[in-house]
């Protein structure tokens, strides 16, 4: 049985951060507090949560000052690149000033359609709840006439798929902790109800250019459960079977992050790149062809040279754990 996230991480301690106190009373001695930190070597930790509470207080001060647009707080900057419906800028909190970085995404509305309207309302009041070290931080939102602009905390590092492209496959204890991590933010995902749906190595992103900490990032397809759905939604590489059928629950997210371990440990997509939609969709639901691909540890060199896996049984049972086709 395909198991969820959450029945997958519990292999793994998983740091949970509290909620930050919205006391706006502290604003002076926190702004004093934050200014003393840089000028010593205190942890980063300290200064990024004591940031994070000093962005809150400044924002509350605006807001009562003004009418909430995004010029009134953020001076946006070069394009970063661009994500799910829209488009990311680099950005630069006005009151707290540089080294207070920030990604803004853009995104235009559809002028005809109220009820999409309503729910992107709906998905960033629920991605707002969601505060968890491996989750992107979506910090505040300003809906402003045709326009929508979401602020989210800026992450530095290259994405997994960059990573993939310039080292290839990477050794298995990376990858058993790459898969932690991304387990991990599913997990707080789904205790609130939320599937990602589009999980693939382009959505997971280092936060500094160490690459130690990973993060989720461009939930624009990310939805509350709903077993039967009209449309079909997601990346065909890395999509469960259910899904080609309408089907949406937090098992297929533990398929995408399935597909994605197998990417990691072998260099190479679970699905032949050169494959199109179509081919796709009848090999996921081919139960025979998807049990010889999981298995490539036992696959001979010359059905698919470099694809013969020497890893811990461990690492096998949690490929097998995500992919896999009982999923109810």
């Amino acid at each position: 049985m395909r198991r969820t996230a959450a029945a997958l991480v519990h292999v793994a301690p998983v740091i949970v951060w509290s909620r930050i106190e919205k006391d706006q009373s502290v604003f002076c001695q926190d702004f004093t507090s934050f200014h003393r930190l840089r000028a010593t070597a205190s942890p980063e930790s300290e200064k990024r949560k004591l940031s994070q509470r000093l962005i809150k207080h400044t924002d509350f001060v605006y807001r009562c000052l003004s009418h909430g647009q995004l010029e009134d707080f953020y001076s946006l900057g070069k394009e970063l690149g661009f994500g799910s419906f829209g488009t990311i800028y680099l950005a630069q909190h006005k009151m707290l000033g540089p080294g207070f970085a920030f990604a803004v995404k853009k995104i235009r509305k559809s002028e005809n359609d109220e009820k999409l309207q309503e729910l992107l309302m709906n998905e960033i009041h629920a991605l707002m709840d969601l505060d968890h070290p491996n989750v992107v931080k979506l910090l505040r939102y300003f809906d402003e006439g045709s326009y929508m602009y979401l602020v989210f905390e800026l992450c530095q590092g290259p994405d997994l798929q960059t990573r993939l492209e310039n080292e290839g496959r990477v050794e298995e204890k990376e990858a058993a902790n790459t898969m932690r991590q991304m387990l991990a933010a599913l997990k707080c995902c789904h205790e609130h109800y939320i599937g990602h749906f589009d999980v693939k190595p382009e959505n997971f992103i280092y936060r500094s250019t160490d690459m130690t900490r990973l993060k989720m990032i461009d939930l624009g397809l990310a939805t509350r459960f709903k077993r039967s759905r009209k449309e079909i939604r997601g990346t065909s590489a890395y999509m469960a079977p259910e899904m080609w059928d309408g089907f949406f629950g937090p098992e297929a997210d533990s398929w995408g992050c399935g597909a994605v371990f197998f990417n990691l440990l072998t260099g190479k997509s679970f699905f032949p790149p050169t494959m199109g939609d179509d081919d796709i969709k009848i090999l996921a639901k081919d139960r025979k062809w998807v049990r010889n691909r999981r298995a490539a540890h036992r696959n001979s060199e010359r059905e698919e040279p470099g694809l013969v896996l020497n890893t811990h049984r461990h690492s096998m049972h949690m490929l097998f754990a995500c992919i896999c086709f009982n999923y109810r």
